[in-house]
């Protein structure tokens, strides 16, 4: 009986044992099917985000290419139907050179500006006046914008007069060091009235008074060029060779005139700023007129 009743009581210590062996080896699978459920919600998140960027950047890229064929490729048709409607209401502010509107595709917000790049100040001209002459420009300028002026010319090019030595603003500006977010809004304020490309020939019907000012003030007598404001101003059709004639320039200025300014354009750019995006905020096509873009930048 003794050993009978041993034997029972090793059974029933037998049996706690696989209890508690079972009990435990269940923890063990809750614990492991917890981690898993976790790392496949992770894997699910993270997908998801991915699938969102992606999205994203498909809407971004569609934008891009839309925005180039529908906008870019007809500018000049665009600028001289401005210009038109600017002679009809009389507007004493013809020389429009951007053109700025926000599109809205699905939840994007792009905020896009046009501009002619002829009728700006060419940063290549004023090199041609010497190193000092870029420098002070640029330094007044970024400073408002608080950007680093990094000049970095092609000098390879540099002594060519018919290859441009600054073909990017990643030649001039600091653009490894702009963190903010609203820094490509504020490059493309602070190039408003600056460029790289164009030809270098100045737009004098679309161009500021400021930058017909900047590019002929040191190559063309002061009093020509205020003659030359006030003809623009009394007459906006004013054929450029009837406008030079009547400034009674001597022939150097004359022949001075006829290399900087122009009344065509012959290259636009389009600034593309989207909103909200998390990479990819804003993009910058340069093309000649009525053709694809030469240049593309993204930031």
């Amino acid at each position: 009986m003794k050993c009978f009743a041993c034997d029972n009581r090793l059974r029933r210590n037998v049996r706690r044992r696989r209890k508690g062996f079972v009990l435990l080896l269940t923890l063990v699978l809750l614990a492991i099917v917890a981690l898993l459920s976790v790392g496949i919600a992770r894997r699910s998140l993270s997908m998801a985000e991915q699938a969102v960027s992606a999205e994203e950047d498909l809407q971004r890229r569609w934008a891009v290419l839309s925005c180039q064929r529908s906008v870019l490729l007809r500018a000049e048709r665009i600028f001289q139907r401005r210009d038109e409607l600017a002679d009809q209401e009389k507007a004493t502010a013809r020389n429009v050179y951007r053109i700025a509107a926000k599109v809205q595709l699905g939840k994007m917000t792009l905020l896009l500006i046009l501009a002619d790049e002829n009728a700006k100040v060419n940063l290549n001209v004023l090199a041609q006046q010497g190193a000092g002459e870029v420098l002070t420009f640029l330094r007044k300028l970024s400073a408002e914008a608080g950007f680093r002026v990094c000049l970095h010319p092609d000098l390879r090019k540099a002594d060519a007069k018919t290859l441009a030595a600054f073909d990017s603003w990643g030649q001039v500006f600091a653009l490894d060091e702009m963190r903010d977010a609203d820094a490509p809004k504020n490059l493309a304020a602070l190039t408003n009235e600056l460029t790289c490309w164009g030809g270098g020939q100045l737009n004098v019907r679309r161009a500021s008074d400021r930058a017909i000012e900047r590019v002929c003030q040191k190559e063309v007598s002061p009093i020509v060029v205020k003659r030359l404001l006030e003809v623009r101003a009394a007459g906006a059709k004013t054929p450029l060779a009837a406008m030079l004639g009547q400034l009674s320039a001597t022939e150097k200025d004359q022949s001075r005139l006829q290399e900087l300014v122009t009344d065509k354009s012959q290259c636009y750019s389009l600034w593309g700023v989207t909103s909200p995006t998390k990479n990819g905020s804003a993009w910058l096509c340069i093309a000649p007129s009525d053709s694809e873009p030469v240049f593309s930048f993204l930031w």
